[in-house]
């Protein structure tokens, strides 16, 4: 068994890009997962994730990370936001516009993930302006 979310989130937040962007395809295969029952804290990994301050970061790596990076995080942040986290994500700073860059300009797999979270939060009436806005 890998590290907690948690501890995901805490290494997310520091470290070199390489580090970060293995650390975002831990986390995004962490909170893809489902929670386990018998665990004692019953969040989801996801919202685990969430309350852990994972969202910003995983933005920042979107807007400014490698194209591996990009696609790690997108791909987390898709799953956060499937797994009930919508608002979370759309409200991040900054989180759009990078999404929207992803899927102009990087590979067609950070461009499917990317694609994925905004596809996610267009379900929230006020993501579908802002996504409109920012060109997607």
């Amino acid at each position: 068994m890998g590290p907690d979310v948690a501890t995901l989130v805490a290494d997310l937040k520091s470290g070199n890009m390489e580090s970060r962007e293995r650390t975002a395809k831990h986390l995004a295969a962490a909170v893809a997962a489902s929670a386990d029952p018998s665990a004692e804290d019953s969040l989801s990994p996801a919202s685990r994730a969430v309350r852990a301050g994972a969202i910003q970061p995983l933005v920042a790596l979107v807007g400014s990370g490698s194209d591996g990076a990009q696609m790690h995080a997108s791909s987390a942040l898709a799953s956060i936001a499937a797994a009930g986290h919508r608002a979370d994500v759309a409200a991040a700073n900054s989180a759009i516009a990078s999404l929207v860059t992803v899927l102009r300009q990087s590979s067609q797999q950070a461009a499917a993930q990317a694609a994925a979270v905004l596809a996610s939060v267009a379900e929230l009436p006020t993501s579908k302006v802002s996504i409109l806005k920012s060109g997607a």
